[in-house]
């Protein structure tokens, strides 16, 4: 057994660490130079500031502060810069990225951390084996095979899809034109013109709902009545112009049977028959209230007459909770 032994300095009963000294005289050595420490080199016990000119860091050692003393100790000199190491790349044959740790890059120490290995482990299908068709790495799904070729070989019999045809058009049915068909058998060019020569032939269609019959003049859907009418004046219908039939049968487009008539005109006739069918006339007018005919002079322009429509404005005033001003 290694005897036991005591601190060199007079007055310390500290066990012995190295050089003759105890820890604590050890570190005070190790930082200053001397065993007592900065006392024994004139130096106050962490009171004042750095040596080194332009630094107001506390002292630590040496007359220096912690970043000074440190550099003094590693380099000699407080102001000494460290040197720069030249960059190094990765040891792994062929990677150039830099160097982080062992002298392998970022990516090399992972690897060889995890798989102990520069290089990844082949990967391993998830779901069992791969689909047995070739060039597919897939894996199997039903019958060795993955879910395309799987879906191919139940529908059409084989694991890779035929090539398509091109599909190629029918040439036009118009004499010496081998442009592709459209429409109709016909390319663009002569579908066009015979879509025209339909539109601009002077055909009937349909008769509306409302009974005129209608037709074709130069491509415009127009009514017959008015081309009827237009022949037979000579010149085109104004804006404000109107063909009326005289017995009201919108059916019957015989020149006897037509008279042209301004819109207010034809308006004004038109209004006087369904009044006159309500027993109004130009004198009297028939109340929608009191359903009684009594002289215009009593309706003042309204609907109803004067005592009708004084009923119904008290009526209103009274729902609503206001009263007539």
């Amino acid at each position: 057994m290694k005897p036991l032994t005591f601190c060199s300095v007079d007055g310390c009963i500290r066990e012995h660490r190295a050089l003759g000294y105890c820890n604590k005289h050890y570190k005070a050595w190790e930082r200053t130079g001397s065993p007592f420490g900065l006392f024994a080199l004139g130096f106050e016990q962490s009171v004042g500031q750095c040596s080194v000119a332009g630094c107001s860091r506390e002292l630590v050692g040496l007359g220096y502060c912690r970043p000074h003393y440190k550099k003094f100790r590693r380099y000699g000199d407080p102001l000494a810069k460290a040197p720069k190491k030249p960059p190094q790349s990765c040891e792994v044959v062929g990677c150039e990225n830099p160097s982080l740790a062992k002298g392998w890059c970022q990516m090399h120490y992972a690897r060889m951390r995890i798989y102990n290995a520069f290089e990844l482990p082949a990967r391993q299908p998830k779901f069992g084996p791969l689909c047995q068709a070739s060039t597919c790495q897939k894996p199997a799904h039903s019958r060795g095979l993955c879910h395309m070729h799987y879906r191919r070989l139940w529908g059409h019999g084989m694991l890779e899809l035929p090539i398509p045809l091109p599909h190629l058009p029918a040439p036009c049915q118009a004499q010496d034109c081998q442009e592709p068909a459209v429409g109709k058998g016909l390319c663009q060019l002569h579908y066009n013109r015979q879509r025209r020569q339909l539109l601009s032939q002077d055909r009937p269609v349909r008769m509306p709902k409302s009974g005129r019959k209608a037709t074709r003049v130069n491509g415009r859907h127009r009514k017959r009545a008015q081309v009827i009418m237009e022949q037979i004046l000579g010149r085109p219908l104004e804006s404000h112009e109107i063909v009326h039939h005289t017995d009201e049968n919108p059916s019957n487009d015989a020149p006897e049977n037509l008279e042209v008539m301004t819109q207010s005109d034809h308006a004004r006739l038109h209004n006087l028959k369904r009044h006159a069918h309500l027993g109004n006339t130009d004198t009297h007018q028939r109340c929608p209230a009191c359903h009684v005919s009594k002289p215009r002079e009593e309706f003042r322009g309204q609907s109803r007459c004067i005592p009708c429509q004084l009923a119904y404005q008290r009526e209103w005033y009274a729902k609503h909770g206001r009263k007539k001003a």
